[in-house]
């Protein structure tokens, strides 16, 4: 960890406010609980929590000057209540099989918990001197399309990116599936944070419907699956995902699942990649007796895309060179 953080401390601060961690502006307003339990105090060790993560469906207030979110149906592919769910998303106006879709994944999200407040679609721009930043919702360009946001930010609340990008892959990397929650301290009243991990009983890991444990790309792939109506349901040609620095990983491991096995639920239709991150280190690939780089690992995939799919659109957008060498890789 400490050599992780020599590696990144001269452009650490400059990296957090550009490229890697992407933040809200708080257009939206997380109900309490959204990052910790919400009675005063540390939990006691019979008081249960779960990180909250999983895909929300995302809309425009009627002013279109904010942003509210439903999570998305976490019941079985083909039960009355998924269908029950789905039902009450569209009469809400949250999701609808007719419209197209675009399912968003976040990148590296460090400090974001303590401050009650994660992604959204959301930006203030800086503006003449003495101006106050005018806020812009881009959630409105997508009036059209279902809008979904993939949060994995409680896990993503790492110091350092290595951490959080361990976690993309496996359940036994530097920090384990550990996750950050906050809670309130009785005596100053300020909002703290700690970290739940497997070691403590009442912490809830990440896990499939066998209990076993879980990485954030089966996190995702479960969630999706849940999430979207069976195909033959859904009447829409497209199905986007996207993603924003380390959030591009999962964003191809994700793809590359999917068409290879989604299911019963619609295929994704095409892949974007904003500022696309690896690290340059091989800590993952070496951990698990891999020959390839983080870099090289997600290439094999898109390969494997393409191979099977000549004409599947992959669209990479950069605004920055920090994801580049040295650090990261290209």
């Amino acid at each position: 960890m400490i050599s992780q953080l020599k590696r990144f401390s001269v452009l650490s601060i400059l990296v957090f406010i550009t490229l890697f961690s992407a933040q809200a502006s708080g257009c939206i307003n997380w109900k309490a609980g959204t990052f910790g339990p919400t009675t005063l105090g540390k939990p006691d060790i019979d008081q249960k929590i779960s990180a909250d993560s999983g895909i929300y469906w995302l809309k425009n207030t009627t002013n279109g000057q904010t942003e509210t979110a439903m999570p998305a149906c976490k019941v079985g592919a083909n039960s009355k209540a998924k269908n029950k769910c789905l039902k009450k998303l569209k009469s809400s106006g949250y999701f609808n099989p007719n419209k197209p879709t675009i399912i968003f994944i976040h990148g590296w999200q460090p400090m974001t918990v303590v401050d009650k407040n994660r992604f959204d679609f959301c930006y203030n721009y800086d503006l003449a001197k003495d101006e106050p930043a005018k806020r812009v919702n881009t959630l409105t360009q997508w009036k059209d399309w279902n809008v979904g946001v993939f949060y994995w930010n409680q896990y993503a609340d790492e110091l350092s990116p290595y951490d959080a990008e361990a976690k993309i892959y496996s359940t036994s990397g530097s920090k384990g599936m550990r996750w950050k929650y906050d809670w309130t301290n009785t005596e100053g009243g300020k909002v703290k944070t700690s970290y739940c991990s497997k070691k403590q009983a009442n912490c809830v890991m990440p896990s499939n419907s066998e209990d076993e444990p879980i990485d954030i790309v089966q996190m995702a792939y479960q969630s999706y699956t849940a999430a979207m109506p069976a195909a033959k349901s859904y009447t829409s040609d497209s199905v986007r995902i996207a993603g924003q620095s380390l959030g591009t990983q999962i964003a191809i491991q994700l793809t590359g699942k999917l068409l290879l096995d989604p299911q019963g639920s619609p295929e994704p239709t095409r892949l974007a990649l904003m500022d696309p991150y690896f690290t340059p280190d091989h800590q993952f690939t070496k951990v698990n007796n891999l020959p390839d780089s983080v870099g090289d690992f997600n290439a094999n995939i898109v390969r494997n895309i393409l191979r099977t799919n000549p004409t599947f659109p992959i669209s990479v957008f950069r605004t920055s060179e920090l994801s580049q060498a040295p650090n990261g890789e290209p």
